[in-house]
């Protein structure tokens, strides 16, 4: 025969509940439902081969709109070339 006993359990958990600007600390609207909004500027440099591998850099995920816009026209001042992108599916 099996015996048991009840007893409480606490368990903390996180959840996401606001991302913010690193640039100039304002909220960043999250999209909704079907919308998408991506942003990552990102360097990384290693091995990678068919069994693992590694990489280490850096990467900047947490601008706003108003942000992602300024950081493009110091890029463009600085005559790096900045390529379109356009996605159907």
């Amino acid at each position: 025969m099996e015996h048991y006993e009840q007893y409480e359990k606490t368990v903390t958990c996180q959840k996401l509940v606001r991302v913010t600007c690193d640039w100039c600390g304002n909220e960043i609207p999250q999209p909704r439902d079907y919308e998408v909004r991506e942003f990552t500027l990102e360097f990384a440099k290693g091995s990678s081969y068919p069994d693992g591998g590694w990489k280490e850099g850096w990467q900047i995920e947490d601008l706003c709109d108003d942000c992602v816009e300024k950081l493009r026209g110091l890029l463009e001042e600085a005559k790096i070339t900045i390529a379109g992108l356009e996605v159907d599916w």
